[in-house]
């Protein structure tokens, strides 16, 4: 399985040499102040990788995304954990939670050495999952640099995101896509091959003969726009770490 890590491109050199170190190592802060993370994890997705990345960079204009690719075959599985967001929203979603917590101190008492082997569980559901200590860097396959000036559907779909069950079950194929179109393992933008412009037409059997003539001409226009969105790939660069390992 590939998963993937989001940062700031600032930080690529030090990875390729060093790996991906928690905050316990880096001293640094974690971009949520209210709901930190795990400091000696390392947090891995399939799907969020672009938003965590946003987060992490502090001026879009000047700054690049930078998404990482870890071979999950390479991890100590002993290593890899559910992410405690995950426990606590799937617990709520059973009924299964002290309601005199709040939804924080319910995340923050999540015991995740009794929860470890869920980690499956948490990709499937979340999306999401950690990893304890430093990912090496033999374990990561594949890097790609965004510079999001010149990709604004890849700012766009990165930065509206809401981290839950309910969101990945919804909309986490549409963000896998977007990653598999960054990595250049698909050839076109997820919109365009998500039957949306088939959605938009299909309520113009309602509407009057000129109304109709005009919606379809824009959705077909915006297919077209599309596709040529999904040729530029101006901004991005892929490159191999160690795939053939």
């Amino acid at each position: 399985m590939k998963l993937y890590h989001g940062t700031t491109n600032k930080l690529r050199r030090d990875i390729l040499r060093e790996g991906i170190k928690p905050r316990a190592l880096t001293g640094g802060k974690g971009q949520w102040e209210n709901a930190p993370s795990r400091e000696g994890h390392v947090y891995l997705t399939t799907t969020y990788a672009p938003y965590f990345a946003v987060q992490a960079m502090t001026d879009i204009q000047k700054d690049k995304m930078l998404l990482i690719e870890v071979d999950s075959d390479r991890l100590e599985k002993r290593n890899l954990y559910p992410d405690e967001d995950f426990v606590e929203q799937f617990a709520r979603m059973r009924d299964e939670y002290d309601k005199n917590k709040t939804m924080l101190e319910r995340t923050a008492a999540v015991d995740v050495e009794a929860e470890r082997g869920r980690w499956h569980q948490s990709i499937r559901g979340l999306g999401n999952c950690s990893h304890r200590g430093i990912i090496e860097p033999w374990q990561i396959t594949r890097m790609a640099i965004v510079g999001l000036k010149h990709q604004f559907a890849v700012a766009h779909a990165s930065i509206d995101p809401t981290i839950s069950i309910h969101n990945h079950q919804y909309c986490g194929e549409k963000y896998r896509q977007l990653i598999a179109w960054v990595f250049g393992d698909r050839e076109m933008l997820p919109d365009a091959l998500d039957g949306g412009i088939v959605d938009l037409m299909d309520p113009l059997a309602r509407r009057s003969e000129e109304r109709k003539e005009g919606s379809i001409k824009r959705c077909v226009a915006y297919s077209q726009k599309f596709r040529e969105l999904s040729r530029l790939r101006m901004g991005i660069t892929v490159f191999d770490v160690n795939r053939g390992q």
